[in-house]
Formats: C-alpha cells, structure tokens, sequence
C-alpha cells in the first residue's frame, strides 16, 4: 500500500511541475504584462482624481508593450521588500518600478536591461564643509549615518564607511525621513539618490547640503524586474529594451520628464565612433 501511495503522489507532483506555465507563455498567450508598482515621483506617478498613471517607468512599461504586441496592465502596489513573493505566485509578470540593481536583490529575482543609471550622493546639515574632497573622513566612530533598515542606502554605509555609526529607521520609512533627520540634527551625514536630496533641497532651503566630489559617490542602473528562472520572458525584456536605447525612445523619455543630468544619466550605448 505504501508504495501505491508513493506511486500516487509522484504521479500527482509530475502532472502539476507538467502543468506549471512559464511567464513567457502565460504572458504571450493572454497578450499583456501584469505589472505590480510602487509610487515614486517621476516614475510612477498616479493622479489622486483620475487614477490615471504616469511617469518614466509607465511610459518605458507601455512603449515597450506596444513595441511587442502586449498590453501593459497595472495591477497590484507592492513595496520593495515584498516584491519577489508576488513574482513567485504569479500575481504580477513585472515588477515594474524603478529599482537599483543589487547583488541580494539578484538572488531572488532577475533584472531586466537597466534603462537609467541613477547617481548617489552624500549629504550633510547645511553649512558643514569638512568632507568637502575628504569621503575618508566620514569613515570614523565619531561620525553617525541614518539610513532606512535594509535599503540600498544602509549597504553602501556599511560598505564604504564601516567605521561610522549607522541608525536605522524601520522598513516603513520613507525615502524623505532621513533627509528630515539629517536637517534637524540627528545624523551627521545620509546616502540618498542625487534626485530625492535635490529635490528635498529645493522644497527645504537652507538645511543640506551635497558633499563636494570629483564624482558622484555611485553610479548604480536602474531596472524592472522578473521573476528569477524565466530566462525566455526576461531575454524578451531585455531585447525590446535595448531596441529603446538605441532607437532614442528612452532617451526622448527621459527628456520628457527632465532628471537627466545631476540626478540621472542614460545608459551608455555599447559602441564608441
């Protein structure tokens, strides 16, 4: 009897590894990409009225469906922590947001061809000039960071400062809570992209400041992201957003939404003339 049982269930567990459908054919059969999102100014942007979606990432998402043949449908907001769970169950094809390509993310996803680079920065309280040309100095027990638990920002510290205090905000931070903790005295420096300290500059004057470089701290791509295994349907992605990059329609995205430059810079073609 046992052995029927075990006969049984290898059976069953072969009908459903038979019956699992890749991404790719699930996506081509139903003619559209499922795409989970997470809000952020200038590259998903969502109108509180109308509901209607916008911004760097929602229009290289539907261009590159048109360039397919797929519609592109936004279907479920999922936080950086909690995408891959989604990924996995098939809730959404792409997790379509801008995201920094890490090696940890990498273990449990795949990127898709990285459509921008983003630019990190280092920032302190207004008026504080010490490492102006001098990162080394940041790299002391005397100095503290603040950073949200986990994030990209937290890892370069560590990285490149590991002397340094850090502090830690919970997950559900934002991306402007150290910005505020740094203004108001609680942090002697932060790591933030180029275009969040800006534009925390702007709305805030008089409060921070970027640390003077020859270069920017890191320059780090930023992707979409599929589900890890599915080489077909990534190799897809890839393919049709490298078609993008070289036809120019990323580059008149990105211009749409003017962050190239201080904050962002595009994907240098893989030729030199």
């Amino acid at each position: 009897m046992k052995y029927l049982i075990a006969f049984i269930l290898l059976l069953f567990s072969m009908n459903v590894y038979a019956d699992e459908q890749s991404v790719y054919d699930r996506v081509t059969e139903r003619g559209e990409i499922r795409c989970g999102y997470l809000p952020w100014k200038y590259f998903v942007d969502i109108d509180p009225n109308t509901g209607e979606f916008s911004g760097i990432v929602v229009d290289y998402m539907e261009q590159l469906g048109a360039n397919l043949g797929l519609e592109i449908k936004w279907v479920e907001e999922v936080g950086r922590g909690d995408y891959p769970q989604g990924l996995k169950q098939g809730r959404y094809d792409v997790y379509c947001t801008s995201l920094t390509v890490t090696a940890e993310r990498a273990r449990v996803s795949d990127f898709v061809q990285p459509f921008v680079v983003s630019l990190f920065e280092v920032f302190v309280r207004d008026g504080d000039t010490r490492f102006d040309y001098n990162l080394d100095a940041l790299n002391s027990e005397e100095i503290s960071f603040i950073a949200g638990e986990g994030d990209v920002f937290s890892k370069i510290i560590r990285n490149r400062f590991p002397k340094a205090r850090l502090v830690e905000l919970p997950q559900l931070s934002t991306d402007a809570d150290p910005l505020m903790f740094l203004a108001t005295g609680k942090a002697d420096a932060i790591v933030m992209n180029s275009h969040i300290g800006a534009t925390f500059m702007r709305n805030n004057p008089n409060q921070i400041r970027k640390v003077e470089l020859d270069s920017p701290l890191r320059y780090i791509p930023i992707s979409v992201v599929t589900k890890y295994d599915e080489y077909r349907f990534t190799r897809m992605l890839d393919m049709a957003t490298r078609e993008m990059l070289d036809n120019g329609s990323m580059d008149r995205i990105l211009s749409k939404y003017g962050v190239i430059g201080d904050s962002f810079l595009p994907i240098a073609p893989p030729y030199k003339r």
